[in-house]
């Protein structure tokens, strides 16, 4: 890789990067010492992260082998050597481990897993470094770096990212409670409007088929009194002509007092008519009267319009109202 050339930042990625070391994986990893003057390697999640073995840090090194192992264990990583300029990686981890041509050692992917403390040794069989075959030993802390996930750009920060990601959820979210009692409102106050709908011609029904009986009463008993009067009149009209018939040789003015007994009948006849009549009209108007007062009471009530009673008044079955037969 020719240096300064643009690199590639996550595997898998389209994101890069210049950088003036052999690998990329150098110019994203922070090397530093902890208290204890231990080497510190820091990289960042799902990232590449590459160190060197502190012992030949400030030593050009042309000779020798240096090998890596994972601590507590007796797995080589792979070694490098010097000489032949030869690396090899024994133990890759799933692709995880790799010897670079430097010496350096690479961590593909930056993980929980790969936490952990990594030893180097070098040996220099020509006593350039120590005393001939001298073995050389260092640790290298390897953690994960965090401090991405708080940076100020919103969109490279997990922090901020997870921030506005959570309010955009609880604003979608919100909309989306609004949009169901919204539903849910509607839903019912449709179901509400249907029962009330029910009800107010359940009732208007009611009302309509009282007045229709009502009427229809009326009707039956004007025109059975009327045929009472009726047949009353002749049946006076009868016995008055039987009377005359019987007492005529005993009466001087036949012909006038029959004229005056009938002009008696017939004004009494029209009298009682006319009561009649004016009983059936003062009873029919009662009844609208009624009717109308219940359509009224219903419309203020349930809040409800002229027409729409009118539409429900419509609806109404004649047949049901009627009972039997039609109202005349």
């Amino acid at each position: 890789m020719i240096i300064g050339d643009p690199v590639t930042l996550l595997p898998g990625s389209t994101l890069q990067m210049y950088c003036n070391d052999t690998h990329p994986a150098y110019c994203l990893t922070k090397i530093s010492l902890d208290e204890k003057n231990r080497t510190v390697a820091r990289g960042l999640p799902q990232s590449y992260a590459a160190f060197k073995c502190p012992l030949l840090d400030s030593i050009n090194v042309t000779r020798g082998i240096t090998r890596w192992y994972l601590f507590n264990t007796s797995k080589v990583i792979g070694f490098y050597d010097y000489t032949n300029k030869v690396a090899e990686t024994t133990w890759t981890r799933n692709e995880t481990y790799e010897i670079l041509e430097d010496g350096g050692l690479l961590i593909t992917v930056g993980r929980r897993e790969v936490v952990d403390r990594y030893i180097c040794t070098y040996v220099d069989n020509n006593g350039s470094l120590t005393a001939s075959s001298a073995i050389n030993t260092s640790v290298v802390l390897f953690r994960l770096n965090f401090s991405s996930w708080y940076s100020p750009v919103i969109f490279d920060s997990v922090f901020y990212g997870s921030v506005v990601v959570s309010v955009l959820i609880c604003g979608v979210t919100f909309l989306i409670n609004l949009l169901w009692i919204a539903i849910q409102k509607g839903g019912l106050y449709w179901i509400k409007r249907r029962e009330r709908e029910n009800r107010v011609q359940s009732m208007i029904e009611a009302v309509e088929i009282y007045r229709q009986r009502q009427i229809q009463n009326l009707q039956d008993a004007y025109h059975r009194n009327v045929g009472m009067v009726r047949d009353h009149y002749h049946m006076q009209v009868e016995q008055i002509r039987d009377a005359y018939t019987n007492q005529i040789s005993r009466l001087k003015d036949y012909r006038q007092a029959r004229i005056d007994n009938l002009s008696r009948i017939r004004e009494y006849g029209s009298r009682h008519g006319e009561q009649l009549f004016e009983s059936y009209e003062r009873q029919l108007n009662r009844v609208r009267t009624f009717s109308l007062q219940q359509r009224l009471k219903l419309m203020r009530q349930y809040k409800l319009k002229q027409r729409h009673v009118n539409k429900l008044l419509a609806n109404v079955d004649e047949t049901n109202l009627n009972g039997d037969g039609n109202v005349k």
